[in-house]
């Protein structure tokens, strides 16, 4: 089984298109992770948080109301948006 390399213009258009993919998805990162998040969950991240720029947040809700889980969609989403190149998360030590 012989391996092709990708021609480069294959490869930069297929750069260019996951670059634009949060255009046709606005909730790409709900389609794109492992999780099946609740519906609190995608309201909190999309409605709530990412509209707001720039973003300062401090997220705190009741135990197991899925925290993590509405940071890593803000995160991701950010991220996929290129609104930012870094994250700075903080967790208290049990």
């Amino acid at each position: 089984m012989s391996m092709r390399a990708i021609p480069s213009y294959a490869r930069d258009q297929k750069a260019h298109r996951i670059r634009l993919d949060h255009l046709f998805d606005p909730v790409l990162a709900v389609h794109t992770s492992l999780v099946d998040p609740l519906p609190h969950q995608i309201t909190s991240a999309y409605d709530s948080m990412l509209p707001r720029q720039p973003l300062r947040f401090l997220l705190a809700d009741n135990p197991g109301a899925g925290k993590t889980i509405m940071a890593g969609l803000l995160m991701k989403e950010l991220l996929a948006r290129g609104i930012c190149n870094a994250v700075w998360r903080s967790v208290r030590a049990v």
